[in-house]
C-alpha cells in the first residue's frame, strides 16, 4: 500500500478518517473514502474515549482543524460488521 500523508494545510472541508494507529503522541488516520491518504495529528485534540479504528469526521478551515467529532455509532457499526465477517470466516475455516 502506497504511504501518502497529508499536512492539515493541504486539507480544507470535512472528511471522514479512521484512526490507523498512534505514533507517541501523534494519531495516524487514514482518509475512509481512499485509505491511502494519511492524515497525522496531535492526539490532543481528539476526544478522550476513541481508540484504535475510531471513525472521525474532521473539519479544516483555511489550514487549520477546526473540530474533530467521534462518530461512535458508525465506529460501533463497523465494528459489529467486522466481528461478524471474522465469525463467519472462522465458522467457515476452523482451523483458524
Amino acid at each position: 500500500m502506497q504511504n501518502n500523508s497529508q499536512d492539515v494545510a493541504e486539507i480544507f472541508g470535512q472528511a471522514i478518517y479512521t484512526i490507523d494507529r498512534f505514533e507517541g503522541e501523534v494519531a495516524v488516520l487514514l482518509l475512509r473514502s481512499d485509505e491511502t491518504m494519511e492524515l497525522n495529528v496531535p492526539r490532543t485534540i481528539l476526544p478522550d474515549e476513541v481508540t484504535k479504528g475510531s471513525i472521525l469526521q474532521v473539519d479544516v478551515k483555511n489550514g487549520k482543524i477546526k473540530s474533530v467529532t467521534y462518530l461512535k455509532e458508525e465506529t460501533e457499526k463497523v465494528r459489529r460488521k467486522n466481528k461478524e465477517l471474522l465469525q463467519k470466516l472462522i465458522n467457515t475455516h476452523p482451523s483458524l
